[in-house]
Order: C-alpha cells, then sequence, then structure tokens
C-alpha cells in the first residue's frame, strides 16, 4: 500500500479563559480590518482604471482600444518598477551571499536608469549597501502607490503588505493600525490573501474561467455580518503550534489553550514523524472557538479496493429531500431496509426553538445590549443545527467510501432546485408555500456538502467517485424499456411509465438509471477515470504511486 502525503485539518473545540478569548476576537478583527484595507486599495486601483477607460470610450475609443491606450500609458511607469524591483532584489541577493536575479526586459527600455543603479551597487561598501538598500525599498514603494493610485497596477498581497509597513504606524483616523503590535503578524498578513482570493475568484468568474455559480464583486466585511476567523503559520524547523499534552494546544502570540476534544491522534503521528504542522486556522461558530489545525501527514493510499468494498461492488445513491439518500445496495448486508438513509431533519427539529428565538430578537432595539444578547441565542440554535448535520454526513460517508469500490452520483444543480417560485408582480408563481417547505428539506439536507466529503474521502480509502452528466435524465426514464417521461417530476413519490406502464418508487428507478448510467461511463473511462469537484471541473482520478502529488483536503477549518 503505498504512502502519499495528505494535507489533512485537524479539528479542535477551543476552551479558552476570557483573557484568551479577547486575544482570539482581537486577531480575527485585524484580520478583518486587513482584509477591507487591502480590498479598499484593490478597489481604488480598479475605479481608477474603469474612469480611465469610460474616459477613452466617451472620446470614442472602442473599448479593446481604451484598455491597450491605458496599457501604453502606465507602460513607462512599470518599467521603472521593474528597474527598482531588480536594483533591491540584487542588493539583497549580495547581502546574503547568493546570485543576483536576471535582468528584467524593462532595462532595456530604461537603460539609463538601470545603468546608473548598476553603478551605485558596484561602488557600494558594506556600510553604504544598507543605505542603497532602504532607498530602494523606499522608492519600489513610492512607485507602486503611483501606479495603484493611477489605476495602472492592482495591488497583490505582497504589495499590500509592504504599503501597510509604511502606514501601520499613522494614527487610525489617517488609515494607520497603531495596534498592530497587540497581535500576530498572520493576522494581517492572512487578511491580505483573503483579499487576493477574493479578488482573484471574482476575475476568473467574471472572465469564465471559473466554472461554477457566478462570484460577485468583492465586498467589505462588516464586524457583525462576517465570520470571525483568521489563520497563524509558524517556521516548521521550530514549531510554535503543536499539542501541549492531549487536553491543550500551543499558539503562537496565544499560548496554550485548553481544548474540548482530545488531540491524541494528532500527537502520536507528530512523535512519530509521520506528520507536520503547516498552520492553524482559528474561527468562531457562535459560542465556540475552534481551531483546524492543518498538518502534511504521510497516509497509506490504497492502490485498490479492500475486501469489503469488492463485496460492495458499484452503488448508485440518489439523493433527495424524502430520503437522504436511496442506495441500489444495501449499506448493511444483514439489514434489509439499509438501501434508504433517511433524511434526519435536523432543521426541522429545531425549527420552533429558531423560529421563537428570531421572533426575540426582531423586538429588540438596534445597538442594544438584549438585542446581542438575543442575537447570540438565535446564532447558537444555527450552529447546534450545522454541527449535528456535519457530523452525521461524515459518518454516512465515512460508510459508503469504505464499503463500496465505486459510488454514483448525479451532479445536481441545487441552485435551481432551490430557487424561489415566489415569481414577480406580473407573473406570481404558484404552490410558493409548497415550493419553500421543499427548498427548506432539499437545503437542510446538505447534499453539497454530502458530495464534498465523498469527494475527498473517496481516494483516502481507495473508493471511486462517479459524477454523472448533468444532462442525464435518470429521474425521468423509465428503467425498465428506456422511454423517457418529460412530464415526471421530483414531487411524486412513485414513477409511472406511459409507455410500458411500468410503476415503482420514483428513487429505486433513479438509482436502476445511474447504475446504468455508470456503467456506460466507466466502460469507456480508464482503469481510475475522473470525477468533478462541486463547481463541475474535472480533478484527476484517486489512485496515485507514492511519488504522486499532494493530495488535498478542501475544508482546512
Amino acid at each position: 500500500m503505498p504512502t502519499t502525503e495528505v494535507l489533512r485539518a485537524y479539528r479542535f473545540t477551543l476552551d479558552p479563559t476570557d483573557a484568551q478569548r479577547s486575544d482570539l476576537a482581537r486577531h480575527a478583527g485585524a484580520c478583518r480590518w486587513a482584509y477591507n484595507y487591502a480590498l479598499a486599495k484593490k478597489r481604488q486601483s480598479h475605479e481608477a482604471w474603469a474612469a480611465m477607460r469610460d474616459a477613452h470610450v466617451a472620446a470614442g475609443m472602442t473599448e479593446a482600444g481604451a484598455k491597450n491606450a491605458i496599457k501604453q500609458a502606465g507602460a513607462g511607469l512599470r518599467d521603472r518598477i521593474a528597474v527598482w524591483d531588480h536594483h533591491r532584489k540584487s542588493l539583497m541577493a549580495a547581502a546574503r551571499g547568493t546570485a543576483a536575479p536576471e535582468q528584467p526586459a524593462a532595462a532595456e527600455r530604461e537603460s539609463g536608469l538601470a545603468g546608473r543603479l548598476r553603478g551605485l551597487r558596484d561602488a557600494a561598501t558594506p556600510e553604504t549597501a544598507k543605505t542603497l538598500l532602504a532607498e530602494a525599498r523606499r522608492t519600489v514603494n513610492a512607485l507602486k502607490a503611483e501606479a495603484f493610485t493611477a489605476g495602472f497596477r492592482t495591488p497583490s498581497s505582497m504589495d499590500t503588505c509592504a504599503l501597510w509597513r509604511t502606514e501601520r504606524d499613522l494614527p487610525r483616523e489617517e488609515g494607520g493600525s497603531p495596534w498592530h503590535s497587540e497581535v500576530s503578524v498572520y493576522g494581517f498578513t492572512g487578511g491580505f490573501d483573503r483579499a487576493d482570493a477574493a479578488w482573484k475568484n471574482w476575475l476568473d468568474s467574471f472572465s469564465g474561467k471559473r466554472a461554477g455559480r457566478r462570484v460577485g464583486y468583492p465586498r467589505f466585511a462588516a464586524k457583525h455580518r462576517s465570520r470571525d476567523s483568521f489563520s497563524l503559520y509558524h517556521d516548521v524547523k521550530a514549531p510554535s503550534i503543536r499539542p501541549d499534552g492531549y487536553r491543550r494546544l500551543t499558539l503562537p502570540s496565544l499560548g496554550s489553550v485548553r481544548i474540548h476534544n482530545s488531540n491524541k491522534h494528532l500527537s502520536r503521528l507528530l512523535d512519530r514523524g509521520q506528520a507536520m504542522v503547516r498552520s492553524v486556522t482559528i474561527s468562531r461558530g457562535a459560542h465556540r472557538w475552534y481551531a483546524s489545525v492543518l498538518v502534511a501527514a504521510q497516509q497509506h493510499i490504497p492502490d485498490k479496493p479492500t475486501r469489503r468494498q469488492r463485496t460492495g461492488g458499484l452503488v448508485g445513491i440518489d439523493l433527495g429531500s424524502r430520503h437522504l439518500a436511496a442506495l441500489s445496495s444495501r449499506l448493511d448486508q444483514s439489514d434489509p431496509d439499509s438501501t434508504l438513509i433517511e433524511h434526519p431533519r435536523f432543521l426541522n427539529r429545531d425549527l420552533e426553538k429558531i423560529q421563537h428565538r428570531q421572533r426575540a430578537l426582531s423586538r429588540t432595539k438596534k445597538g442594544s445590549s438584549r438585542r446581542k444578547k438575543a442575537a447570540d441565542h438565535l446564532a447558537r440554535a444555527h450552529h447546534e443545527v450545522v454541527m449535528r448535520r456535519t457530523t452525521y454526513l461524515h459518518k454516512v460517508t465515512k460508510r459508503l467510501t469504505t464499503r463500496f469500490a465505486q459510488i454514483a452520483i448525479e451532479d445536481l444543480d441545487l441552485t435551481g432546485m432551490t430557487a424561489s417560485a415566489r415569481g414577480t408582480e406580473e407573473q406570481p408563481g404558484t404552490n410558493v408555500k409548497v415550493q419553500a417547505q421543499f427548498n427548506r428539506h432539499l437545503l437542510d439536507a446538505g447534499l453539497g456538502e454530502l458530495r464534498r466529503q465523498l469527494t475527498y474521502k473517496s481516494p483516502w480509502y481507495g473508493a471511486q467517485l462517479i459524477v454523472l452528466d448533468r444532462a442525464e435524465p435518470v429521474a425521468s426514464t423509465c428503467a425498465k424499456c428506456g422511454e423517457r417521461d418529460p412530464s415526471s417530476t421530483p414531487s411524486r413519490a412513485r414513477f409511472t411509465c406511459p409507455s410500458c406502464g411500468n410503476a415503482v418508487p420514483r428513487h429505486e428507478n433513479a438509482v436502476a438509471n445511474i447504475i446504468r448510467t455508470a456503467r456506460r461511463q466507466t466502460a469507456v473511462a480508464s482503469d481510475r477515470g475522473e470525477t468533478q469537484n462541486a463547481r463541475r471541473v474535472p480533478i484527476p482520478g484517486a489512485r496515485k504511486s507514492a511519488r504522486a502529488e499532494t493530495l488535498t483536503r478542501e475544508d482546512t477549518g
């Protein structure tokens, strides 16, 4: 059985003291402030670029011509930045005794400036080199700030970090953060990285590079509407993120924090040298703080299915709201009723309590202490539902991936399935109340989370996840004769074929079609085939050799 390095997250529930709870909130606030700071810089640059584009278009240029004109206008400034940045990197390389970086192409266009800076480096002494390096850093930052303000360039996370270091000691009224020394610097750099990711997701979605649901323009994070979360890192050679016994966790800048659950499994992996801590992401859910420790662990990835999986073979799964999942084979061979996995309806169980707390919240005054207390009670009720649902789905997906060699599911369009039926004033919807109740039950099932867990757990346990094409009409096709009934709807409990008269429960007909379609897909695919992630993007097959690339778990906290 080959061993592969897997990025895996271990989640622990923290039990901090009041002082530690304040420190956690302070770090989360610093990360949120850094995200808003970086996003403001990006939006300022983008708005300046959009203003120049609109001005050129208003003057009679095409949009493509306007973009090219802006690019040409900022070429000189970008060249000076490249030459000065090369000068800075060369001074740093000389101080470290490493090879100098390659000359950029901009040095030919800015030959005078490049020659002058080269002469300064050649005549520099160890004492004057420090002065030259400080001057180079200031100049690069000033030129970049000019380019950002003009709209010729959008700041990256590294650029934002460099700008922040020049402004962080300014008063709060001038955009500074004089309290930055009270928290770890990773609280700020993590916020810059998150702003970079949000901006990239929007650009990729806008240009069509990112599949799935359209990502909107990044918005600022509000204190009471965004999730409290931040990430901390450390030097793996001198780790400062480590277990402290089995019931405590040592975190940078926070010290030793007690945890509710045990970290025995992680501690033993670290003691045996089978794992290395990369980072920790700390987040708050209602009244709880959680720490997700990301480790690079050596994990045995099966190169073939186990005996139990070979016995189970291929299973088709029909996901829905009436039953969480309907299987084509028994989940437990000794239980004839295990072909159906019941929908626990965790939200429906606590719906009355949630509604009561929501009404209590609506009767409070905005900004009052009673409103904050009522909001905390409501958030706690929702959080308990989420935790119960997630735990239940983990148990289900673990059993599925360890008992079957191949798992076939549909590629459901959950966004379209749960769309509101309210309609408009001109064209009001029908059966709005029934559709709303169906949407609530479907969202309560957590089908997207179930698929996400199946995606990363299948390679771990040697199973193969087969995702059918979204165009496959498995719910409206007769499994007996193959005729399609377009009038068939998911609301019907039984499927009746208008051609052959076959009448069976709807989920039995669906799983039979899923099995047949999955066998057809695997017949033309390779040994391991391909699957898709939640955004319908193909990802490589599961089985890899010991020298394969690192497998990544989607959730790190």
